[in-house]
């Protein structure tokens, strides 16, 4: 049987591999749809791990790449009071982490189980992987 094999890197610098870009700033609007869905294919079924928790580097496996970009891709956010309400990728990531993504125009991972709604925005999960030798 044969297999691909992935360096470990940023999904940003995986991505601007896959797409041809020279440098991400070469990309300053949303994917078109040929370059989402190429993408998609190529990085469905990898483990990604997390780098804006810290020295906490959880990993998840990507189901799907959204359609719309981190700015106004919505999920549902249950607060302390218990209630729910729609929040964008991009405001959690800046509320929760503080962190103001720099290409909130890019898709998000959407990794773990699909019903989930867990979100990724591109540049804070890198490419992993980890080789077991039987």
């Amino acid at each position: 049987s044969a297999t691909a094999f992935y360096k470990s890197q940023s999904v940003i610098d995986f991505l601007c591999e896959v797409l041809d870009f020279r440098d991400i700033n070469e990309q300053r609007r949303p994917l078109t749809d040929s370059q989402r869905v190429k993408f998609t294919k190529e990085i469905k079924g990898l483990k990604v791990e997390i780098t804006h928790c810290g020295t906490m580097r959880r990993k998840y496996r990507v189901c799907n790449v959204t359609r719309r970009p981190a700015q106004t891709q919505t999920f549902p956010l249950q607060l302390e009071s218990g209630q729910t309400v729609e929040c964008t990728v991009a405001k959690y990531f800046k509320d929760r982490h503080k962190l103001n993504l720099q290409y909130p125009y890019l898709p998000c991972l959407q990794v773990g189980q699909e019903q989930k709604h867990t979100y990724l925005p591109l540049e804070v999960s890198i490419v992993f992987y980890s080789l077991v030798v039987l």
